[in-house]
């Protein structure tokens, strides 16, 4: 049975490193947007709102 896993040349784990905490720092300011945004109430009636309000 093959077991799943992954290599990183040991050359490339600078550059491996770099990009791993930079997707970190994307994943936090996309958790502050949704702290900000996720609260926002759904509007009465104009269908345009609620289609921008259930997107965000």
């Amino acid at each position: 049975m093959a077991s799943g896993g992954c290599a990183v040349d040991p050359d490339g784990a600078p550059r491996l490193i770099k990009a791993l905490r930079e997707a970190r720092a994307k994943l936090a300011d996309i958790t502050d947007l949704h702290c900000q945004f996720g609260h926002v109430p759904m509007p009465d009636g104009d269908p345009y709102s609620i289609a921008a309000v259930e997107e965000i």
